[in-house]
């Protein structure tokens, strides 16, 4: 990954870093049935803002695979998938991006079925296009690395913590793919 994608995206990593430092790790002896409640999966739909691209909508599902040191370090794998169009003369053509991620989210607390979450991840970006112009197919083609930096929010719909809604803020450092996305869902637990 080039060194200035690198430098972008420093600041957001150590934010988050920093943010994991501040919460206190001993609540985790605390006994909360919902949060141990093990894997989930979930789907979102988001409005997302790219850049050198027209803004679009994206959708994607995701796995809760489990804990990681801490009950409140949960994996999450997943898939999202977009596809926008860029009207920029020498530019015109419709682009496409297949995302796998993989990223951790730290759950500091729970507040009656409220959980805010933050974290940080990797993606794989799996691109095409359909531009003519044989320099944008070969910045648009093909697979590049990614951070992706987010924070949100679990909202209990259900009782016992099975079902519930998420509101996300996520951004996406990768060559060529930058974007800021908000994201809604659902979540089922197991």
């Amino acid at each position: 990954m080039p060194d200035h994608y690198m430098r972008n995206a420093a600041p957001l990593v150590c934010s988050v870093v920093g943010a994991f430092l501040l919460f206190p790790l001993a609540a985790d002896a605390q006994s909360d049935p919902v949060r141990r409640l093990g894997p989930a999966i979930g789907a979102h739909l988001g409005f997302t803002t790219i850049e050198k691209a027209d803004n679009t909508i994206e959708a994607g599902v995701y796995a809760d695979v489990g804990s990681v040191r801490w009950e409140r370090m949960r994996v999450i794998i997943g898939v999202d998938y977009l596809s926008s169009s860029s009207t920029r003369s020498g530019a015109d053509g419709s682009f496409n991006d297949v995302t796998l991620n993989g990223d951790l989210r730290y759950k500091p607390f729970n507040i009656s079925g409220v959980t805010p979450y933050i974290g940080a991840g990797l993606g794989i970006h799996v691109r095409s296009t359909d531009a003519t112009n044989p320099l944008i197919k070969d910045i648009y083609d093909g697979i590049a690395v990614g951070v992706n930096v987010f924070g949100g929010a679990l909202v209990d719909l259900s009782e016992d913590g099975r079902t519930g809604a998420l509101g996300e803020l996520r951004r996406v450092q990768a060559q060529n793919v930058n974007r800021t996305a908000f994201r809604l869902g659902m979540f089922f637990r197991f």
